[in-house]
């Protein structure tokens, strides 16, 4: 696969860790570079263990379903699964909801594994997405990591310093480049790559 089609997924899943991560930073009271960085990077990682999971998911339904018709209907479902993801940023850039910006109890670790496996159903989709898109993940796995990590860390020290601003460019701007990706897999399908 192209290593734009790669970066471009990346960037739409990064743009939505980028809004929660900035969200939660903006209601803390107290938050060190450190703990970002924490944070950050165990918010990235949770998403990639989600984006995995959605990749072992494909394998085991492609290694022990030989019948081609249950991989093409596996594989018409994770392209739905991405329609829905970028129709849902689409509806939240559109209908934004206010956000009351208030200091809140410090995130636990805990809590914060718990707010990130709930935002990680887009990590799903996406390991999904990726696995019709190139069988060799190694290289898509390693910079959706980075980019998750990254956009967690700027999300936190964003909303931390900045508060709430940008929502719907960053729904929007999501929700383009996993159309993007999506376009992009149906022409692959249609061409039968």
């Amino acid at each position: 696969m192209a290593i734009g089609i790669v970066v471009i997924i990346a960037l739409g899943v990064g743009t939505h860790i980028f809004e929660i991560t900035m969200k939660a930073a903006a209601t803390q009271a107290s938050l060190s570079r450190k703990r970002m960085v924490v944070l950050g990077a165990a918010f990235g990682g949770i998403q990639m263990l989600l984006m995995l999971l959605g990749l072992f998911v494909t394998w085991i339904i492609e290694e022990t379903c030989e019948m081609d018709m249950v991989n093409h209907i596996y594989r018409y479902a994770a392209i739905c699964f991405l329609f829905m993801l970028i129709v849902k940023s689409l509806f939240e850039g559109i209908h934004i909801k206010e956000f009351l910006e208030c200091r809140a109890e410090p995130l636990s670790l805990k809590q914060w594994a718990i707010q990130a496996a709930r935002a990680g159903i887009e990590s799903s989709v996406v390991g999904m997405s990726i696995t019709y898109l190139n069988p060799d993940t190694l290289y898509d796995m390693v910079c959706v990591l980075c980019i998750s990590i990254l956009s967690a860390i700027g999300g936190l020290w964003y909303g931390y310093w900045s508060g709430v601003k940008g929502q719907r460019v960053l729904n929007l701007s999501g929700a383009f480049m996993l159309g993007i990706a999506g376009v992009y897999m149906i022409i692959r399908q249609k061409a039968g790559i």
